[in-house]
């Protein structure tokens, strides 16, 4: 008579993180039968056509591992999608691997809702179908997404550590003859407009997607839109006049009127925000199962970094799950994927905290460059647009003139009295910068109190810092001239010194209070 199996684990969930445990399990144990794997999951199929960005390293270490001509197979797919399929390609693929070494999703509700069974329940079910003998070792594999009802039944919700990083809007862009990617003058100009960062990508499929990094007010407006990648929602005149999304709108009308050949048709296709989640508690020792939990259940990550921990993890599980088949110690066992699993939350959520550092570095320096009234940055790095069209003499265009001739004046008579009066006399150019950064302050003061956009407060320091930039070299020349050797070479980069002050008294006066 056949023996019982010593293990008989369910997983809960057949999205990537499930089913790639159930492979790597299978290939791990493939003659054995001490160990039966069961799959549910509670729909028969869903439809996920984002772009999965997988690193390699996790898989390539399974890999080396499991020494596997059908693992070899996988690996050789994913280098063919170029480690990025989409989430319905990857799960197509190891549904019919794991389909092949015997185990079939079975429909089945996990959860605490009418109808839905209990993790006690389960067990319940399954010895009452025969699957499972009374006093057999059972485990859980929670592997159901972020919102995972394994997690929640084991009494995990209430340690969960969140943290939001960026709130982004996915565009769908529809039009001809659109490029593969943007130059990065061109994307630069686009962050400017929105005042953050963006990123655009063609997807196979023909049409353009576009990540705008958004500020929380408009993310919000935007949200209310109420898009899911099943259901985009069209950006016609009559939807952006009910938003109230100046940078939103502005990017909007920007594509669709420049990128790919118009008319063409842009839609907001999702909302959503980049951020990490975690249970610190990930396996619980329960008298009729041991409950561990992996994929998103366990840790979810943004910036592409969930793929990794998921490969990690699966790798761990699986190889406890082989040692508790062969016999070994279940505690033993759960405490070891614990202390790995750890060490994976930890050196992801580091990573993906470094990358927000980097994203946020890059939105600051992009919403700067985008008030700066400087001319590199006014007339060759802008975008077209009609926002500063007007021009008027006013008080506070007045007062920024003021200040632009001063810090000007000051930073170019140091030179000429360095170069013919006394070379001492040089430094006095210091004394440009703080009224340049009182200019700075005066500007952003200005341009927050008058009721709408001046083209001439912009122009005042776009003149001022051309005129210095164009006067340093024949400054300098002269001055050299005078004393018979190279001096007052400073005058080559006062205007990036001026214009590092101007930014300094924006910024004093975004945080005067």
């Amino acid at each position: 008579m056949a023996s019982e199996p010593a293990l008989f684990t369910a997983v809960i969930g057949a999205g990537p993180a499930g089913l790639l445990f159930c492979f790597v399990s299978r290939l791990l144990e493939s003659e054995s039968a001490r160990w039966t794997i069961a799959l549910f999951d509670k729909r028969d199929s869903y439809e996920r056509t984002h772009r999965l960005r997988m690193d390699p390293e996790p898989y390539r270490a399974i890999q080396a591992d499991l020494a596997d001509p059908r693992f070899d197979r996988f690996m050789e797919f994913l280098d063919e999608e170029d480690f990025r399929p989409t989430a319905n390609q990857l799960e197509t693929y190891l549904a019919a691997a794991v389909g092949e070494l015997g185990i079939r999703r079975e429909r089945l509700t996990v959860g605490d809702g009418p109808g839905e069974l209990g993790l006690v329940d389960l067990r319940l079910h399954l010895e009452g179908e025969g699957r499972l003998a009374a006093g057999a070792t059972m485990t859980i594999v929670g592997a159901d997404s972020v919102n995972s009802a394994v997690r929640r039944l084991a009494g995990a919700d209430a340690g969960l550590v969140r943290q939001t990083h960026q709130s982004v809007a996915r565009l769908k862009l529809e039009a001809t003859n659109l490029p593969r990617r943007l130059g990065r003058v061109e994307q630069f100009k686009m962050a400017k407009l929105l005042g953050s960062v963006l990123d655009y990508r063609l997807n196979p499929n023909g049409y353009a997607e576009v990540d705008l990094f958004l500020a929380a007010e408009e993310h919000g407006q935007v949200s209310e839109l109420g898009a899911v990648p099943a259901q985009p929602v069209s950006l016609d005149a009559a939807t952006r006049g009910t938003l109230e999304a100046p940078f939103f709108l502005s990017i909007v009308d920007h594509l669709a009127a420049n990128i790919g050949e118009p008319p063409g048709a842009i839609a907001l296709q999702s909302t959503f925000r980049l951020e990490h989640q975690y249970s610190p508690q990930v396996t619980f020792v329960r008298p009729e199962s041991t409950v561990f939990l992996v994929g998103d259940a366990a840790i979810s990550l943004p910036f592409f970094r969930g793929m990794a921990s998921l490969g990690a993890n699966v790798h761990s599980l699986a190889v406890a799950h082989a040692a508790i088949s062969a016999g070994g110690d279940v505690g033993a066992v759960s405490a070891e994927y614990s202390r790995a699993a750890r060490e994976v939350a930890e050196r992801e959520v580091g990573t993906v905290q470094a990358r927000d550092r980097m994203v946020r570095a890059a939105r600051e320096v992009v919403r700067v460059s985008a008030m700066v009234p400087f001319p590199i940055q006014s007339w060759l790095l802008s975008v077209d647009t009609e926002q500063e069209a007007g021009g008027r003499m006013t008080k506070g265009v007045m007062l920024n003139a003021m200040l632009a001739i001063i810090a000007a004046a000051i930073a170019v008579a140091a030179p000429l009295l360095g170069g013919y009066v006394s070379a001492p006399l040089g430094w006095l150019w210091l004394a440009s910068l703080p009224v340049e950064a009182l200019g700075g302050f005066a500007f952003a003061a200005v341009r927050q109190l008058e009721d709408q956009p001046n083209r001439w407060l912009s122009g005042v320091w776009q003149v001022q810092i051309a005129l210095v930039l164009v006067a340093g070299i024949p400054l300098t020349v002269m001055s050299s001239r005078a004393l018979g050797r190279p001096a007052q070479v400073y005058a080559l980069v006062a205007w990036f010194f001026l214009g590092l002050a101007f930014v300094g008294g924006m910024y004093a006066f975004e945080r005067r209070r």
